[in-house]
């Protein structure tokens, strides 16, 4: 009975019974055991369940430590990416006697692992989008990136987006392994203080209110903002404000009691003046039509002039021709008065687009250094050391 088990097992396993007569059997209870694990462990391998296959194939040659069976194990820790396990495990195969076969197998399997062992991946995710990605000074991608193949040991990892602090780290890739790393940067900021008379002004800044006046060394992102001061009973004002790295603006306004109107705009461009565009309009359109007119006179006139030289190529009477000379004397005084009109609008507009422009902001605004280093990113760091972080 025991030599059927065996043989049975022997088959399943692709070995022939002279083999086992090479090594030690297992009892007839140990080789049903065993035979029945191998048969689940297949199973589970082939629905590539491999921890279970894993954890059969174990329990198999916990009973009888035979080659295939360490093959098993070899192949389930090799689909679970554990490949310093499978190596050491097919090392110890070659040492269980396997047949010339088993042995080329064993073999080319730890040539395999050795040479996955010598790479690992990286995996990053981080925000923002966009960020440039450099692995050991070179330029790897940017982000998102899809995971990246490393010789395993030490890599330098540096990370960068416009007015954000940038991360450096070192990291430690393990061979045949993963590793995962979530980054989050932060944007560089500068100050800004802003004061106003009377103080106690709403202070809202790119729409978002920030409290009231006076407010001292307001954190804010690189870059334009719009500020706008309101007070109740007084004008409101806007102003646009640039935020350098490590730099601190000042903002001091001056509000003018009349209600809350529309803001008071610090950068007041020309062409931004409707009075301006709406006298220029006027007087382009009173231009042409003055000019319609004169035309139509001065037509008018020669016309009357030649009917008058030549009598007999009409039949008006010199009361008819003068009514006619009158009409488009008319004409030409309301074609002049017009094109004076027009004249004054342009003018006018000019004169609108000039002072829009020559107004002065009442803003005043300097910099002064703040002599810190901007917030580092905070980041999920694993299996690495943080080198520096620097704006």
């Amino acid at each position: 009975m025991k030599q059927i088990i065996l043989l049975t097992v022997g088959l399943f396993l692709g070995v022939t019974p002279p083999t086992f007569a090479q090594n030690t059997s297992p009892s007839e209870a140990d080789a049903k055991k065993v035979s029945q694990l191998s048969r689940e462990g297949a199973v589970a391998y082939d629905k590539r369940d491999f921890e279970k296959a894993l954890n059969l194939y174990k329990q198999a040659h916990a009973l009888w430590a035979h080659p295939r069976l360490t093959l098993g194990i070899v192949k389930c820790l090799e689909e679970l990416k554990r490949f310093q396990e499978a190596l050491e495990a097919a090392k110890r195969g070659l040492t269980e006697g396997p047949k010339a076969d088993l042995k080329n197998r064993f073999l080319s399997k730890i040539a395999v692992l050795e040479a996955a062992l010598k790479q690992g991946t990286l995996n990053l995710l981080v925000t923002p989008s966009g960020a440039t990605i450099s692995i050991d000074g070179k330029v790897v991608g940017n982000a998102p990136l899809r995971p990246v193949s490393l010789s395993a040991g030490e890599h330098k990892l540096e990370i960068s987006h416009p007015n954000h602090a940038k991360i450096v780290q070192g990291i430690n890739i393990a061979g045949g392994a993963e590793l995962k790393l979530n980054f989050t940067l932060q944007p560089v900021t500068g100050q800004v203080s802003i004061n106003s008379t009377p103080a106690g002004a709403d202070v809202e800044i790119d729409g978002r209110s920030w409290g009231k006046t006076p407010l001292n060394d307001l954190k804010l992102p690189v870059g334009s903002h719009v500020v706008q001061i309101k007070y109740p009973g007084y004008q409101a004002v806007q102003r646009q404000v640039n935020i350098s790295p490590q730099q601190s603006e000042n903002i001091s306004v001056v509000l003018s009691q009349g209600g809350s109107g529309p803001a008071e705009t610090g950068n007041k461009p020309w062409f931004k003046s409707w009075p301006g565009w709406t006298a220029l309009v006027l007087g382009l359109a009173a231009g042409g039509v003055g000019t319609y007119f004169l035309v139509t006179a001065s037509q008018g006139h020669q016309s009357v002039k030649d009917m008058a030289n030549s009598p007999s190529t009409h039949s008006l009477s010199q009361q008819q021709l003068m009514t006619q000379w009158n009409q488009h004397n008319t004409n030409e005084q309301i074609g002049y008065g017009l094109a004076g009109a027009a004249g004054g609008l342009v003018v006018l507009s000019i004169i609108l687009f000039a002072t829009r422009a020559a107004v002065s902001p009442e803003t005043t605004s300097t910099k002064t250094s703040l002599y810190m280093l901007p917030q580092t990113a905070p980041a999920q760091r694993a299996q690495g050391t943080l080198l520096y972080t620097s704006p």
